[in-house]
């Protein structure tokens, strides 16, 4: 009996954790430009004329509302988090490997010495930056947060 019950809890729990995954996936919302706070497309017209918008989304992460700019600017993806008021959260730049800074490639060459980057944002939220890089290592793919000195903040 005692196993029996053991496995209605565990199965339960199961059955609950699939149920409230989609609503953390669901954070994420599309938008349409029409459907974008007016602060928030001023404030990306104004910094990013010649950007050629790709995407509008919205996300609530802890309680605060984030409205993103997904967009094409010189060649190089750039994606722009905006508070509802128009205040920058954090930019996200694509970078070629060769513009990352060389602290940045000596730690993915440490930690991946066979690895090739397939992929490079910078990313800053205020004062804080931080490079975001995809890895192929083989059939393997790694992403790494590494600040500018080289310090890797986290590797998955």
């Amino acid at each position: 009996m005692r196993s029996r019950g053991f496995m209605l809890l565990v199965g339960s729990l199961a059955v609950l954790g699939l149920a409230l995954f989609p609503v953390a996936v669901a954070a994420d919302k599309k938008l349409e430009k029409k459907d974008m706070p007016a602060p928030v497309l001023a404030a990306f017209e104004k910094a990013y004329p010649s950007a050629t918008v790709k995407g509008y989304g919205k996300e609530v992460e802890k309680g605060k509302t984030y409205y993103e700019i997904e967009s094409v600017d010189g060649g190089r993806t750039l994606d722009v988090s905006y508070l509802p008021d128009g205040t920058v959260a954090e930019i996200e730049k694509g970078v070629t490997e060769g513009n990352l800074p060389a602290p940045v490639k000596d730690a993915v060459a440490k930690k991946h010495p066979d690895g090739k980057i397939e992929k490079a944002e910078k990313a800053t939220r205020g004062s804080v930056v931080q490079y975001d890089v995809k890895i192929a290592t083989g059939k393997t793919k790694v992403e790494m947060s590494i600040d500018p000195t080289g310090k890797v903040i986290s590797e998955k």
